[in-house]
């Protein structure tokens, strides 16, 4: 598996996901494991289901066995197919496999009456394996069974009868009645479970709860024990009322003693054995409020019955949540749910986590590592959509994953760990490193979702604006791996930021000198052609260009953003960005040129621009764009003609300028296969709207959103060039075209000021001051950056309480600039790129005489400019009609 990214020093975003992946876990439910010379006692299969008997062959037909099989490949460094995987374990030496498979666990509590024991470690054995002292959990249908057999033994030989029976009776009852007194003192036992939905269901009458209900007299119990005596085939305590009162007998003696150790009970989810309809924890209220004083905890999340477990763990102070076993059974998709769902109601620090671990060390492993990668996915979800802070999130995976436990067992253990000191232990790292190289085995892990691509991608963005790509045979880039990490090494000049869009160079190219193409693997989508398409399929990654020895290089424009963001987060400031693709659509001659002419059927929101040929057209994009992963909230034409906008779902700002890209390509490859130019063109038409890439932005530290939005309509004017990055952009820059008008302000709901507030379910902001001849990560880095220099000022000499401009809810390009000064708009945007330029540059040297330079000083920002200068300088001497041609083909 690659190694993980996050680190104490990166962003607020980083760094919890670096406290998922690290932070100790109690495993509040587990069992023995076998000892080696019995590990075919059980099938492997078994890690990921509960199913037996011919019924389990299937389970390796299931999402969750094979996310196993992927992510234990990836731990084994073998190829990722079952068989391989079984081989590759048994080959292992076992302690030192099951010291691997239980890192990041630091104790365990574990119920010992699952096996025989003499095929599995005892509870002190697996100190050794977990390098901690763990403890014991007593099952009490075993203890009931154990006693059985004891009390029984001296009798074998006797012929029933009714007095015989009643001794027995007694006896048992008392010895029982002892043997869980006794073991409710035991400092290395600290809790109890019942199986009881396993033999009768969860529903305990109320008649054998009372206080004077004597279990060792009364009719209930001795009817239930004289059946019991009568079976000849098993000792086994089944279908009996004696499961409910010995059950009811454990809850009156913990109730009345100075020791309320907890009372496990399996609930839900389990093999055919169950009965699933009294398996539902809702049987349980009766029991529960009746003994209010004994802590009870919920196994297994209680699925399918989790939501009626989060009522009960809500309503009851003595009802606790466990979410095991459930991981890894079910898919992640189910996990997630399961987590969506107990976090609906069930107060966090009733939530507690297990493995279930059973006979197999896998299952422990497949269970911390799933439940770290699922927990920081709905987590951070829940971050960004303004749920939870950080630092919310973090109390809250600290709660579930150790101190919940820690206190209801009474465990007087602390958390090995400290943020600065740790690491992700290597077998929980998760499988979307960034930069990392992966080894073969683990590429073959990450491209396991994309195996109908023949072909990868490695793309990259340059100053104008061009995805530039190298393109690989599958088969190509694991020769490369298989020679190890370092065998995908793609070197590119270093003349790579100095090529203009025709190839042309700028003044200051150097010739010599190579950099490194590095692929960010999270980054990875696949393009999928129609039914009807004969190319092949190809997955896409962007990419950093870094220096050859893998540093980071400031010049790259991803690392640019990268770098930004990592700024705003020591800010504690994250952000969601999404955008709206605005793409001009013209029909290709038989030549290949450009038809201008379109029937005048298109105008905004009209359904008669989706003709037959269009609609088609658009579909498909969007079905590609969703099969990559994309996310698509609608689309609809635009004004101008022939022009249409897809709307993208929201995602931290380097994912959403990743998926921009792919989106953006998506969109152009499909639109040549129904013969048409699909086009980014700022103003394709003089007399229409232009086109845009509207940027959507919420920000998560409300306390600071003022400060950010004042830094941005204050450094707008200097930053421009930034995001209108070409000559063209200043045509579509016009008043009245609800292009973004032509000055620094803002409005709530208008669409003719550069930035927009929108209210409604979801307030964020809109800025609309950026078009397609910009490079979105450089864009977004300014976006980022103008909002940051607003919060390091005002935030810092204001706090929360900066004023914020005053907003206008009108068209500015009808006021006059008395009328707007009156508004306190006095800054007009920049008239083309050489004014805009001018701002930067004018910017750029105030900053670094004020010690503060733009970007942190980043290498990028003069060589852009020398960039621009040049290329504005080139377009100057074209003529008018080339110009737009030149334009259209290339944005």
């Amino acid at each position: 598996m690659a190694s993980h990214s996050g680190s104490p020093s990166g962003s607020p975003s980083d760094r919890f996901k670096h406290l998922v992946y690290t932070y100790p876990m109690i495993d509040n439910h587990a069992h023995p494991i076998l000892k080696p010379e019995h590990q075919n006692t059980h099938p492997l299969e078994s890690i990921c289901s509960e199913a037996h008997g011919t019924a389990l062959r299937s389970s390796i037909n299931t999402l969750s066995h094979i996310r196993a099989t992927n992510q234990l490949a990836s731990l084994l460094g073998c190829d990722n197919d079952w068989e391989t995987v079984k081989r590759s374990r048994n080959e292992k030496d076992y302690q030192e496999w099951n010291r691997q498979c239980f890192q990041g666990i630091q104790c365990a509590l574990l119920d010992d009456g699952l096996d025989n024991p003499e095929t599995t470690y005892k509870v002190e054995e697996h100190d050794q394996l977990i390098g901690n002292t763990n403890k014991r959990i007593v099952r009490i249908e075993a203890i009931a069974e154990k006693v059985f057999r004891d009390t029984i033994e001296p009798y074998l030989e006797e012929p029933y009868s009714e007095s015989l029976a009643e001794k027995v009776h007694v006896t048992w009852g008392s010895t029982f009645e002892a043997e869980i007194k006794r073991l409710n003192e035991l400092d290395d036992v600290v809790g109890f479970k019942s199986i009881l939905c396993y033999r009768r269901g969860l529903d305990v009458p109320a008649t054998v709860m009372g206080s004077d209900f004597n279990f060792k007299s009364s009719m209930e119990a001795r009817e239930g024990f004289v059946s019991w005596l009568r079976q000849s085939d098993t000792l086994r305590l089944d279908n009996n009322m004696l499961n409910y009162i010995i059950v009811a007998e454990t809850f009156r003696i913990i109730s009345n003693s100075r020791i309320k150790k907890p009372v496990q009970f399996h609930t839900g989810l389990g093999d055919n054995d169950i009965n699933l309809l009294k398996s539902n924890p809702a049987h349980m209220q009766l029991l529960i409020s009746k003994f209010p004083e004994v802590p009870i905890v919920l196994l297994h999340s209680s699925y399918p019955y989790t939501r009626e477990a989060g009522y009960l763990a809500t309503m009851y102070d003595n009802v606790y949540l466990d979410f095991g076993e459930v991981i890894p059974m079910l898919s992640k998709d189910g996990q997630k749910s399961i987590i969506k769902e107990m976090l609906e109601i069930t107060p966090f620090n009733k939530l507690l986590w297990s493995s279930d671990g059973h006979w197999f060390p896998e299952t422990f492993y497949l269970g911390s590592l799933q439940t770290r990668e699922v927990v920081h996915e709905v987590l951070e979800g829940l971050v960004q959509e303004n749920c939870l802070s950080y630092g919310q999130a973090s109390s809250l995976v600290k709660q579930m994953f150790f101190e919940n436990s820690q206190r209801l067992y009474n465990l007087s253990i602390t958390p090995a760990w400290s943020e600065e000191l740790a690491s992700p232990p290597s077998a929980l790292t998760p499988n979307t490193s960034r930069s990392i190289t992966p080894t073969l085995n683990a590429f073959d892990t990450i491209f396991a979702s994309h195996q109908s691509a023949k072909f990868l991608r490695l793309q990259w963005v340059d100053y104008c604006n061009t995805l530039r790509l190298r393109v690989l045979p599958i088969s190509q880039v694991r020769k490369a791996l298989s020679k190890g990490p370092n065998g995908l090494d793609i070197r590119i000049t270093q003349a790579v930021f100095s090529i203009m869009q025709d190839d042309q160079v700028t003044s200051t190219m150097s010739p010599s000198g190579m950099w490194s193409i590095s692929p960010d693997w999270s980054s990875l989508r696949s393009y999928h052609p129609a039914a009807t398409e004969t190319s092949n399929p190809y997955a896409a990654v962007m990419c950093d260009i870094k220096l050859v020895t893998g540093e980071d290089m400031t010049r790259c424009p991803r690392t640019v953003l990268r770098h930004t963001i990592d700024a705003a987060a020591a800010e504690d400031i994250s952000m969601l960005v999404g955008f709206e693709t605005e793409v001009t659509f013209f029909e290709r001659t038989s030549d290949g040129g450009i038809k201008t002419e379109i029937p005048n059927a298109h105008f905004w929101s009209a359904a008669s621009a989706l003709t037959p040929k269009r609609a088609e057209c658009m579909e498909e994009i969007v079905m590609k764009l969703e099969m990559a992963g994309i996310e698509v909230n609608m689309y609809h034409p635009e004004s101008a003609q022939g022009q249409f906008e897809f709307v993208t779902g929201p995602l931290p700002p380097l994912e959403a300028v990743d998926a921009l890209y792919i989106t953006r390509q998506i969109i152009v490859q499909t639109a040549e296969r129904y013969g048409m130019r699909a086009t980014m063109h700022p103003k394709p038409y003089p007399k229409q709207c232009g086109g845009s890439s509207h940027t959507h932005f919420s920000i998560s530290n409300k306390e600071k959103e003022t400060a950010f939005v004042r830094g941005l309509l204050e450094n707008m004017q200097n930053f421009c060039s930034l995001w209108m990055a070409g000559e063209v952009s200043f045509e579509r820059l016009k008043a009245s075209y609800w292009a973004g008008g032509m000055w620094v302000c803002w409005g709530e709901e208008n669409r003719e000021t550069p930035l927009r507030k929108c209210t409604g379910g979801n307030p964020h902001w809109e800025f609309r001051a950026v078009d397609g001849t910009a490079n979105m990560y450089l864009a977004t880095a300014a976006l980022v950056e103008a909002g940051l220099r607003g919060v390091r000022r005002l935030y810092k000499e204001g706090g929360p309480e900066v004023e914020m401009m005053r907003g206008i809810d009108v068209d500015p390009g009808v006021l006059t600039e008395e009328q707007l000064a009156e508004l306190g708009v006095t800054k007009p945007l920049p008239k083309s790129l050489e004014q805009s330029l001018g701002y930067l540059i004018k910017a750029k040297k105030q900053a670094e005489e004020e010690g503060d330079p733009l970007f942190g000083g980043m290498e990028f920002l003069a060589e852009y400019i020398i960039f621009k200068t040049d290329e504005d300088k080139r377009m100057k001497t074209m003529p008018k009609e080339d110009k737009w041609r030149w334009a259209v083909e290339r944005y």
